[in-house]
């Protein structure tokens, strides 16, 4: 349920009880969320609730309605005063008075008070205040014992009331010689508080009483809901976001307009050039705002509003984060001025009008001679609606004097600019007037943008009415534009009716150039700034060998000296182990600057490794013929081999020192690049980087260019001290195969790495190294086989006969065709015969492997994958029948394995979790809680992983309708014979079957 601030729906009224004149009830009803906390000061003291002369009681109404009842016991003249009652929650607090008066003047009388002709006026009851016809009707109520019949007269702050008009006075005899005298006024307002007198007078004698009405708790004075009286807030401070500023504005209802304050953390803010403060009137409607400029980390806080008129006072609070908060530019209209400030004259009271369009609403401070106008009762501020994005505004200056004379600075603000206007007024011989009538301030339409593909170039045309011409100044975010060669140029044309167009035109323009674009026009009548919001696609940018948008540093002019600037900063190298890397930049600078290479922050010294800079005049680099790759090491291979090949360790976690800090922006930098990661199949691990920034960068992971979001699948940490930014990855599958990138970005530039993840089949760690060179050789020995099957191999020829010997010399020398027999390598027959070879007869057939000739080769197997078992719910949803008095219900369904993705739907609408779903997950265990239950809750509920679902039906059977009254009948009423008498009690339905009866019998009342 939403918080809301306490406030009275019915204002406090003074009962006292007609059976006991020692026992009086202060009644009212309140409203709030959470249900509020009351305490009760007399005469600014606190009452304790230990007092056993007090009692109050709250009893819970209608919504988030609470009746009030305070009754004092045994009263007595101590008991007069100034009763306050507060009324307080977190989201704010309001406040009311009650004047409780007893004052009886003595009798004046020229007789003794009681003789045997006759008694002189006394009250025996001293007047109390009745309500009518929902606090529209007021009746004044005392009795008198007198004999004869006093004469009455009834008076307000000592002025006779008449019985004419909204006036009834009437006094109607009771036994015993006493009389009931009653003062009744209709439509009550506001100017009918004040001090009323009854004076009783016979011939012998005169007795006075008087009572207090004071409005101070009651809405036009009768405590209707028709917003005003005292100040009370129809919602909570809401916060805006300007460019530069936070704007925090609250509403409330109030009559008259009420003087505020705002405090931070209960401390008052001083009104200057950081906070900036006004009040806005629409009827009896009211907007404060608060404005604050210059944000940093201390503005976060508590801050309370206050608002406080002559009939009460009311606050609310809000909690400010500035860190929370990001300004985005809304669609709308910047504040402009429509027409020239017009005045009118009546009486003593003058009036400055003039219409704006402006959307959203704006906010509107008011100044004078460079003081701010912040007296309510001498100044008020208004702004009505005159049509759609319209407003007229006007601020009534009253009882006019000499010293009213001067210049008045109307701000406008909102979200899309701001409007300023100077209007000078005169004062002479109790008439106003206004000077320099023919200054018109700045006022702008709106911004259009307008693109040119074929020339590369956006512009931003901004059409002006001011006179005099106003002075242009072009900003990007917070840095002046001025006319740039091959970038920038400004135009300006005149129109008809001292109108201009300016044109800011981007050339070459590239994504870069998004951005908040800001023009700044200025005259003698005021001044006025519109904010465009320019976003430039990747399609318009220029090719790549153009220069992006920097700042240049000038050129040089003989001797004179440039700091350095980098014109072309360097770009991503993507090499493979062992390729020569070279990296270019530009820079610009007089005299030569000195080069200083780094790598993860330690200098680069010239090596056989790293070869000195090269410095090269603009243009293309010609390939020099030392520029030979190098081979990498046999040596290194083998250690790669030997790593590869050794059993998997566990991967730790890296474990750096913090950054250094910045005091310089820096672009996004990869201090350590990701690495490919190969992993086994069902088991979970990670991939690290290393970054650094100014600001800190923000990471984004993508799959095969795809964004990855955070759940269950992926998740990401992120340590700004260390730079540290990882991804983890759990439960791999061979579906996580694929290339993988990150991204990394700041407001000065973004930078991109990609690597490569691998899945190994989870078997020994022998064949682990063999299935890593699968994937990294994959392309090459695709080639590979290509070519061996285009060959046509023949069949091994094998001998059956023993080779003959050929003879040779005496001396044993044999010919070159024979041999001897034992060192001989054994035939392929024999080695056959051994069974030690099994050679594939097919011609067209590969040729033996290792594997194929010798016993006990290791041979890489086929991996054989489990197949997907199908996915369906175990135990499904079951159709639920409840009442509504049930409350609640629980839908349960049960998967085939837990940590799934499910999305429950109700009509196959999507629902989602909250306050009336609740949805819980418990392994493979999902259940769905629907709480208050309602009629409208029946219909199919359907639960749903990827393509498979379950689905059943909710019925709700309607409650019965439960009648209550939240206002019964009086347990006690005296009326008048000659007068009508109504009876009046509340039910909580309007469709209730009502029945009236009299001592126990039904009245037909048809």
């Amino acid at each position: 349920m939403a918080v809301s601030a306490p406030r009275f729906t019915k204002p406090p009224a003074i009962r006292q009880s007609p059976d006991d004149p020692t026992r009086l009830y202060f009644e009212c009803q309140v409203q709030g969320t959470p249900k509020p906390d009351i305490t009760w000061f007399q005469n600014e003291n606190l009452i304790s609730a230990a007092s056993t002369k007090y009692k109050q009681t709250v009893t819970a109404s209608t919504g988030n309605n609470y009746d009030v009842v305070y009754e004092i016991s045994d009263l007595g003249a101590n008991d007069a005063g100034t009763y306050k009652i507060l009324v307080k929650n977190k989201a704010g607090e309001v406040t009311a008075n009650v004047n409780l008066n007893f004052s009886n003047e003595d009798e004046s009388s020229t007789t003794n008070g009681n003789s045997a002709d006759g008694t002189a006026p006394t009250f025996i009851q001293k007047p109390i205040i009745k309500q009518e016809n929902d606090g529209k009707r007021l009746i004044f109520e005392c009795k008198i014992a007198a004999d004869p019949k006093p004469d009455l007269f009834w008076s307000r702050d000592d002025v006779p009331i008449q019985d004419s008009g909204r006036y009834l006075l009437y006094c109607d005899a009771l036994p015993n010689s006493s009389y009931v005298a009653c003062l009744e006024i209709d439509d009550v307002n506001a100017t009918d508080a004040g001090k009323y007198k009854i004076s009783a007078k016979n011939k012998l004698g005169e007795s006075n009483a008087h009572i207090q009405l004071n409005l101070d708790n009651q809405n036009q004075g009768a405590g209707g809901s028709g917003g005003g009286g005292r100040p009370a807030f129809t919602q909570a401070p809401t916060v805006r976001m300007f460019e530069e500023s936070i704007l925090l504005e609250g509403v409330c209802t109030a009559d008259p307009v009420p003087s505020f304050t705002w405090t931070l953390d209960g401390k008052a803010i001083n009104v200057g050039t950081k906070y900036r403060q006004g009040i806005l009137s629409e009827g009896t409607t009211h907007r404060i705002f608060l404005e604050i400029a210059q944000l940093t980390k201390k503005d976060s806080g508590t801050y309370k509003l206050t608002a406080k008129n002559v009939k009460g006072d009311s606050s609310a609070t809000i909690q400010l984060n500035i860190e929370g908060i990001n300004y985005k530019m809304p669609d709308g209209l910047a504040p402009s001025f429509i027409n020239k400030p017009s005045i009118k004259q009546d009486a003593k009271t003058v009036t400055v009008q003039f219409d704006i369009s402006a959307d959203p609403t704006p906010s509107l401070y008011w100044s004078k001679d460079g003081k701010e106008l912040l007296n309510v009762d001498k100044i008020i501020s208004r702004i009505d609606r005159a049509g759609a994005n319209k407003y007229t505004v006007s601020l009534d200056i009253k009882n006019l004097a000499a010293s009213d004379a001067g210049v008045y600075k109307c701000t406008l603000s909102n979200e899309l600019g701001t409007a300023v206007a100077n209007i000078a007024m005169k004062v002479a011989a109790d008439k106003a007037s206004l000077d320099h009538v023919d200054r018109v301030a700045p006022a702008f339409e709106k911004p259009k943008i307008t693109q040119d593909a074929k020339q590369k170039s956006i512009k931003i045309e901004c059409r002006c009415k001011g006179k005099p011409e106003p002075k242009i100044i072009w900003k990007k975010e917070k840095t002046e534009l001025k006319d740039t060669p091959n970038k920038y140029k400004i135009t300006k044309t005149k129109d008809a009716n001292d109108t201009y167009i300016f044109i800011l035109e981007i050339l070459n323009a590239t994504s870069t150039d998004s951005g908040i674009y800001k023009i700044l026009a200025k005259n003698d009548g005021g001044d006025s700034q519109a904010l465009v919001n320019l976003t430039v696609d990747g399609d318009n940018e220029q090719p790549k060998n153009e220069e992006e948008k920097k700042p240049k540093a000038k050129a040089a002019d003989g001797n004179k000296m440039s700091a350095p600037v980098f014109t072309d900063k360097p770009k991503d190298v993507v090499a493979t182990d062992g390729d020569k890397v070279l990296i270019q930049l530009k820079v610009s600078g007089t005299p030569t600057p000195e080069i200083t290479w780094f790598f993860n922050k330690k200098e680069i010294k010239p090596s056989a490794v790293t070869n000195e800079s090269v410095y090269e005049d603009e243009g293309p680099r010609r390939t020099q013929a030392t520029d030979k790759p190098k081979r990498v090491s046999q040596a290194k291979l083998d250690v790669i081999s030997e790593n590869l090949s050794s059993k998997a360790k566990p991967r730790e976690r890296k474990i750096r020192d913090p950054l250094e800090i910045h005091t310089e922006p820096l672009a996004p930098i990869f201090i350590e690049k990701p690495q490919n990661t190969s992993a086994k199949e069902g088991s979970s691990t990670f991939v690290e980087v290393v970054i650094d920034g100014n600001p800190f960068p923000k990471v984004t992971w993508y799959k095969e260019k795809v964004e990855l979001v955070q759940g269950v699948k992926f998740k990401f940490e992120l340590n700004p001290t260390t730079g540290i930014a990882t991804l983890f990855i759990e439960k791999c599958r061979q579906k996580d195969e694929a290339p993988y990138g990150v991204t990394i970005q700041n407001e000065h530039g973004e930078v991109h790495a990609e690597f490569h993840f691998y899945i190994k089949a989870a078997k020994d760690d022998a064949a682990d190294f063999r299935d890593v060179l699968k994937h990294r050789d994959k392309q090459k020995r695709k080639k590979e086989e290509e070519e061996r099957e285009k060959i046509n191999l023949k069949p091994p020829q094998i001998r059956t006969d023993q080779p003959e010997e050929t003879g040779g010399d005496e001396n044993g020398n044999g010919s070159r065709r024979s041999s001897v027999m034992d060192d001989r390598r054994p035939s392929l027959r024999r080695v056959d015969q051994e069974g030690l070879l099994k050679v594939r007869r097919d011609s067209k057939s590969r040729r033996p492997s290792l594997a194929d000739v010798i016993p006990d080769w290791p041979a890489l197997h086929k991996v054989k994958r489990a197949e997907k078992e199908k996915e369906t719910f175990i135990e499904p949803l079951q159709d639920i029948k409840c009442i509504e008095e049930d409350g609640e219900i629980t839908f349960t369904c049960t998967f085939c394995k837990p940590s799934v993705r499910l999305r429950w739907l109700k009509n196959k609408m999507e629902i989602f979790h909250g306050l009336k779903y609740h949805f819980d997950t418990n392994g493979a265990k999902q259940t769905l809680t629907i709480y208050k239950l309602h009629p409208d809750d029946s219909g199919k509920y359907f639960c749903r992983v990827n393509d498979v679902e379950t689905s059943a039906w909710l019925e709700v059977t309607p409650a019965k309708p439960l009648y209550e009254f939240y206002k019964e009948l009086p347990a006690k009423m005296e009326v008048f014979r000659t007068k009508q008498t109504i009876l009046e009690c509340h039910v909580n339905d309007p469709n209730a079957p009502i029945i009236w009866y009299k001592n126990g019998i039904p009245i037909d009342v048809s």
